[in-house]
Parts: C-alpha cells; structure tokens; sequence
C-alpha cells in the first residue's frame, strides 16, 4: 500500500490494483485522502472491469453483445482495453458497417 500514499505517475495503477485487492474506497481514503468521490468512481470502473472480465473473459470480441461493449466504451473504456480484457486477437471492436463511407 505504500505505492499509494505518494503522488507519483504509477499512483493511479497502485490505486487501481488496491481495489482489485479488496481494499475499500476508506481504507484508501485513510492513507491519501484523495477525494472520496474520486475514489469511489475508481472503485466503480475497477468492478466494471471485474464484471466483464469475468463474463466474457476467455471468449472472442464477436462474442460479446454489442450493448456490452457500448456500456463499456460509454463509461471510458477504450477498444484495445476491451481486446486486452477478453484476451482476443482481434484489435478493433468496431464493425466494418458502422463507417459509412458515401
């Protein structure tokens, strides 16, 4: 928990890596007094990314619903985020129908 209490570059991964611990938004809190409302958004994002890691984890990009993926994609994530935590191949999450190119 040391990464965690002085600013530094990493500090935002340190944080990151304390909620997929379990630690909580006030054990945080405690030793950085970041702002709680802040915390707790990370908190949020971190159990997104837990969430659907866990649901559509070891499958492919195809396999995952489209309204899944703009759930994602709405709250931030990017496509090569998505990719990596489904461990697909594939680099876009993107269909070729959606550029429109008249």
């Amino acid at each position: 928990m040391s990464h965690i209490v002085h600013p530094t570059p990493h500090r935002i991964f340190a944080l990151c890596r304390a909620f997929e611990n379990g630690h909580t938004v006030n054990e945080i809190y405690a030793l950085t007094k970041i702002n709680k409302f802040f915390l707790y958004k990370l908190e949020n994002l971190v159990a997104m990314q837990q969430s659907f890691t866990s649901t559509y984890g070891a499958g492919s990009i195809a396999d995952v619903p489209k309204d899944a993926l703009q759930y994602m994609k709405e709250h931030g994530f990017s496509d090569r985020q998505l990719v990596k935590m489904i461990n697909s191949t594939n680099t876009t999450t993107t269909d070729s129908s959606s550029s429109s190119s008249s």
